[in-house]
């Protein structure tokens, strides 16, 4: 999906043990589904699919998105504490968030 060589690092940051770790510890927590470095900036990816899911995620839709707005703006804001959090505390993968 991204070429590794334009993008270092780049990982699918809600599978990250980091991450994972943070979300059991802190309820409610949410993460975007990929982090990545390009030309010495962050970028926040978040996947969606609502190809076949039309009908279940009108309500998101509706009002001009406003209700996905605001779960993506958490999700990067919970990304952020957990890069934060994984900087200072990681004991599985403290260098990779140096890089973040």
């Amino acid at each position: 999906m991204f070429n590794e060589q334009l993008w270092n690092p780049i990982i699918q940051f809600d599978e990250h043990v980091d991450y994972k770790n943070i979300k059991s510890k802190l309820s409610g927590t949410k993460g975007v589904d990929f982090l990545g470095v390009f030309q010495d900036n962050v970028y926040f990816f978040e996947i969606k699919n609502f190809k076949d899911y039309r009908i279940k995620n009108k309500d998101k839709l509706n009002n001009i998105g406003d209700k996905l707005m605001t779960e993506i703006a958490q999700k990067v804001r919970d990304s952020l504490s957990c890069i934060i959090s994984g900087k200072l505390n990681s004991t599985n993968d403290k260098e990779l968030w140096n890089d973040f």
